[in-house]
C-alpha cells in the first residue's frame, strides 16, 4: 500500500473541519475565531504522528487527548457539562462522517486499513463540496451582515434648486475632495437625475482614481446639506456634490466618514 503523505494530510484536514462543523451544528456549541483551524490542523499533525511513528501515538490514551485537545481549542467552554455535551456530539460525528467516507471509499475507490483511509479522486471531490456546503453559506451571510450593518446616512442634498433625499454610505476610504477648498465631494448615483458636466454653471473639476477607472468628475457646491436624525432634518456643513460615473450598488451616495464625523 503506497500512501500519498501530502494527500494523506489533506484528506484528514478537510475531515477533521467537517466533524467539528457538524459537532458545532449538533450541539449548539460556540465556536473560537480561528479555532476549527487550529484545531484540524491538530487532528491532522496527530494522524501524520501516528502514521510515522506508531506505537503509543496509535494508543486509545492518545487518540481521547487529542480529541479533547480538538475539541477545546475550537469550542468556547462555558462550564465542564457544555464540554462533555459538546465531546459527546463531536465523537457522535466522528462516527457519522467516518462512516459515510469508509462507506465511499468502499464504493468510489481508494482503500481502508485501520485508521488509514485512503482516498480516490472522487471521493475526495465529495468530501471538499461537502466542506464547503458547510462552511461557505456562513461566510457568505457573515459578509452580507457587515455590508449591510456598514455606517449609512439618511441626507437631504439642494443642488441646482432641487432637493434629493439619499441613502448615503459613510465611507472610511473616500478622499474625494474638491481641489480648491478642500471640503468634501459626494457621490450621488446617476439614477437621483442630477446632471452635472463641464458646462454647468460653477463646476469644478476633480480628479478621480478608482480600483477600475480614473479621470475627472465635476462638482458643484451644495446650496444645502440636511441629515434625518431621529425624524428631525438637521443641517449638516455643505459639501460638493458629483455624479458618479456609473450607478451605485446598495447605496445612492458616497461622502467620507470623516465630514460626518466632523459634526457628529
Amino acid at each position: 500500500m503506497r500512501i500519498v503523505l501530502e494527500w494523506f494530510l489533506i484528506d484528514n484536514l478537510l475531515m477533521n473541519a467537517l466533524i467539528l462543523r457538524a459537532a458545532e451544528a449538533i450541539s449548539g456549541g460556540v465556536k473560537r475565531r480561528f479555532g476549527f483551524f487550529a484545531a484540524s490542523a491538530l487532528g491532522t499533525a496527530y494522524a501524520a504522528a501516528a502514521l510515522s511513528l506508531g506505537g503509543l501515538w496509535l494508543s486509545t490514551l492518545a487518540k481521547l487527548l487529542t480529541s479533547f485537545a480538538m475539541v477545546f481549542i475550537a469550542f468556547r467552554m462555558k462550564d465542564w457539562r457544555t464540554a462533555g455535551r459538546v465531546a459527546a456530539c463531536f465523537y457522535a460525528a466522528t462516527f457519522v462522517i467516518g462512516g459515510m467516507c469508509y462507506a465511499l471509499v468502499s464504493f468510489l475507490g481508494g482503500y481502508a486499513n485501520g485508521f488509514i483511509l485512503g482516498m480516490s479522486a472522487p471521493v475526495r471531490t465529495l468530501l471538499l463540496g461537502a466542506v464547503l456546503a458547510a462552511f461557505l453559506p456562513g461566510y457568505l451571510r457573515a459578509f452580507l451582515a457587515r455590508r449591510k450593518s456598514a455606517r449609512m446616512a439618511r441626507l437631504r442634498v439642494c443642488a441646482q434648486d432641487r432637493a434629493v433625499e439619499v441613502d448615503a454610505l459613510l465611507d472610511t476610504g473616500s478622499a474625494l475632495v474638491e481641489p480648491f477648498s478642500g471640503r468634501p465631494v459626494m457621490l450621488i448615483s446617476p439614477e437621483k437625475g442630477l446632471s452635472i458636466h463641464e458646462h454647468t454653471p460653477g463646476a469644478t473639476p476633480v480628479p478621480f482614481a478608482s480600483i477600475s477607472d480614473k479621470g475627472l468628475l465635476f462638482a458643484i457646491k451644495a446650496q444645502k446639506v440636511e441629515t434625518l436624525v431621529e425624524g428631525q432634518w438637521c443641517d449638516a456643513p455643505v459639501v460638493f456634490v458629483a455624479v458618479a460615473p456609473m450607478p451605485l450598488v446598495e447605496t445612492d451616495a458616497i461622502v467620507s466618514e470623516t465630514w460626518w464625523q466632523s459634526f457628529n
